[in-house]
């Protein structure tokens, strides 16, 4: 994480923005103790259906 924080940092980035799973609670802590904040949750939804014929 302090590698990912550097290089942004190196290339002018102002803000670094991770999209984890849900289920990777690890992950999650990782960056919550490297300084990382959760502002907010991201949503999707699938418009098709995979059991669908049409």
């Amino acid at each position: 994480m302090q590698w990912v924080d550097e290089e942004a940092s190196r290339l002018g980035c102002r803000e670094v923005h991770l999209d984890s799973a849900t289920y990777r609670h690890d992950a999650h802590r990782r960056y919550l103790s490297s300084g990382y904040v959760i502002p907010a949750f991201h949503f999707g939804k699938s418009l098709t259906s995979s059991d669908s014929s049409s």
